[in-house]
């Protein structure tokens, strides 16, 4: 049976797949199901890079796909989307590559996808949150994300936010070990 334990600090992996069920396989912290809705051939690809506290991925499909699964637990996920030309119905809601979609502690994941899926998921310990949060004088996270599970980033900070993640995962992937945890200071930076 599968486990969904994070991977190790230090763990970076890019990897193509085509096979839904082989991709679901390979990711890493994740709980997921992958069904494809539309016929050919899929061809997917996953990255990980993981820090302690910090799990990175990026996912990218080519065909339409229902996903079901759950993200990190422990962890609040953000999902980037790659691009505004994305489309995904998340929890029975349209949403385009303008939106970021914040999976709170215990959320689920239940969405359709298009072939031009293409997304950044940037999962954070909760520990690691409540500690950025103190000493900006805030108790928890909660105080931040205004009860909101979709939030409308607008431009140019969309796409700052999505280079910022492609360039950390870009170069966490090539890194030896030792400098993985530099990730995680950046990270901790932002807050």
């Amino acid at each position: 049976e599968k486990t969904y334990a994070m991977p190790p600090a230090g763990f970076a992996m890019a990897m193509r797949f085509d096979d839904s069920d082989a991709l679901a396989e390979a990711v890493r912290g994740w709980d997921l199901d992958f069904r494809q809705l539309d016929r050919g051939r899929i061809d997917a690809r996953l990255g990980h890079v993981a820090t302690q506290g910090v799990l990175m991925t990026e996912c990218g499909l080519s065909r339409r796909m229902e996903q079901h699964g759950a993200p990190p637990s422990g962890f609040r996920t953000f999902a980037i989307p790659a691009n505004d030309a994305m489309k995904v119905r998340w929890r029975g809601t349209d949403h385009s590559g303008e939106n970021l979609m914040l999976f709170r502690l215990g959320s689920d994941l239940d969405s359709i996808s298009d072939s031009r899926f293409h997304v950044f998921t940037v999962s954070i310990a909760e520990e690691l949150l409540a500690s950025a949060a103190g000493p900006r004088g805030l108790t928890s996270f909660e105080q931040l994300d205004a009860g909101s599970d979709v939030i409308t980033c607008p431009d140019p900070a969309r796409h700052r936010l999505r280079q910022l993640v492609a360039n950390l995962m870009e170069s966490a992937s090539r890194l030896p070990m030792p400098w993985r945890m530099t990730i995680r200071s950046t990270i901790a930076s932002i807050w």
